[in-house]
């Protein structure tokens, strides 16, 4: 009798086994289904990113290792800017190895992030609060709306949530067993995290602010500090030496730019992103509570958060984050397209109106792509022709653009609708008259 207990027991423990991992499958084909479907239409390729993929051809061609990573755009002051750290550029390197520099299969190679984030979240709840309740964290993160939007672009923010996992992890680890050595590991977390994205100086934060818990319980001191700090520096090292060689200048330009910004805002997004481990664990205390006073209520309480998410994501969005109404990688192609097939012997330059990139730099990379580059952004003024992409609403006749004026007096020698409100030019300068 209590033999047969005994295998019912163990042949009810494997079948759970077996459906949380069926479970945990059948969440991952959602992910992917849900972010390979319509990719191209709904991927981010814009000014950004053909900077990015730009440094690291750069980077490869001079066989020379970046200190730092792309510019701080948003945060520019009277010209001067600071930097975030390379790591994002010699991560991009790999893949534009193993893909041919075929930005489309980057990106979604690039996506990888953002399913082990999800799977991080599965395993570090899971094991914590039950595997059930991380199975829920996991399939909410996969329709968490905010982030959905952000999954299909080259940007380095996109590796805080995934170091965040193991921020927090060890923060909560080491409030458990108070090794010191685990600073180190937390120390080189944040480092990393910093090196990707200003927006990570907000676990220095919540970081000293745990330090000093600790110090005034009598946890641990000085040394827990110190190894921390060694942990910082080994992760960011790049952009230290880059400090040391330059003289501090992203040091200065930072404080620079908080004493002269007019502009307090501060983008929520960079904050959000290293915070969203903890957003989930939060979601797996709460469920686990409503579990224990009815799984009814809290199978309910599910439905909802899913169903709210689900409701709020745009199923007919048309462009990815940032671009144009409308305008994505498809559009982008087939301009390029029209492009090569009509060229000939002259020079020609290229540009668009329809956002602030007024010299393409998108549909330069295309173009470069299939081998039909045009003169160099500065060079308009000795094109012959010029290619242009323009909004029904901005005719170039009318356009004051440098890029535009530059080729003054030209005729409108083609003109193409788009469709859903842009039109492809192709204008020819004219000779001057006396």
């Amino acid at each position: 009798m209590r033999f047969t207990l005994s295998w019912q027991k163990f042949l009810n423990k494997i079948s759970k086994k077996k459906l949380v991992i069926a479970a945990f499958i059948f969440i991952t084909i959602i992910f992917w289904s849900i972010r390979l479907w319509r990719f191209e239409e709904l991927m981010t390729f814009s000014s950004d990113q053909t900077l990015f993929l730009n440094e690291v051809w750069r980077m490869i061609e001079t066989r020379k290792i970046r200190l730092v990573g792309p510019m701080v755009i948003s945060k520019i002051i009277e010209g001067r800017g600071f930097f975030a750290g390379p790591l994002l550029y010699y991560l991009l390197t790999p893949l534009a190895f193993l893909t041919n520099w075929d930005v489309v299969s980057m990106t979604k190679l690039f996506m990888m992030i953002w399913w082990l984030t999800g799977v991080s979240l599965f395993f570090w709840i899971g094991k914590s609060k039950g595997w059930w309740i991380g199975l829920s964290a996991y399939l909410l993160y996969t329709f968490f709306p905010y982030l959905l939007t952000y999954n299909r672009l080259l940007w380095n923010p996109s590796f805080l949530p995934f170091l965040g996992v193991f921020f927090f992890w060890l923060l909560f680890l080491i409030r458990q067993e108070s090794r010191l050595r685990l600073w180190l590991g937390l120390g080189l977390i944040v480092g990393l995290g910093i090196n990707f994205h200003y927006g990570a100086l907000v676990w220095v934060l919540i970081v000293f602010g745990f330090w000093l818990y600790g110090l005034v319980k009598k946890k641990w001191g000085l040394v827990a500090i110190l190894l921390l700090v060694v942990g910082i520096i080994i992760g960011d090292l790049p952009w230290l030496l880059f400090e040391l060689r330059h003289k501090f200048y992203n040091f200065s330009a930072i404080f620079f730019f908080f004493i002269h910004s007019r502009e307090r805002e501060i983008d929520p997004r960079s904050f959000v992103f290293p915070l969203v481990p903890l957003i989930f664990w939060t979601w797996g205390i709460f469920i686990s509570i409503f579990i224990k006073k009815s799984k009814f209520l809290a199978l309910s309480l599910f439905i909802l958060v899913f169903g709210v998410f689900f409701l709020m994501i745009d199923w007919n969005q048309t462009e990815g984050v940032g671009m144009p109404k409308n305008w994505n990688v498809l559009k982008q192609k087939e301009v390029a397209n029209k492009i090569c097939e009509d060229i000939g012997n002259y020079p020609f330059e290229v540009a668009s109106t329809i956002n602030g990139d007024t010299r393409a730099t998108d549909l330069r990379w295309w173009l470069g792509r299939e081998d039909c580059q045009p003169l160099g952004v500065e060079e308009y003024n000795q094109a012959v022709v010029l290619y242009l992409v323009a909004p029904e609403s901005r005719p170039p006749e009318k356009e004051t653009v440098w890029e535009i004026n530059s080729l003054r007096p030209f005729e409108i020698e083609k003109e193409v609708d788009l469709g859903d409100g842009y039109i492809f030019y192709k204008l020819r300068r004219l000779p001057k008259e006396n």
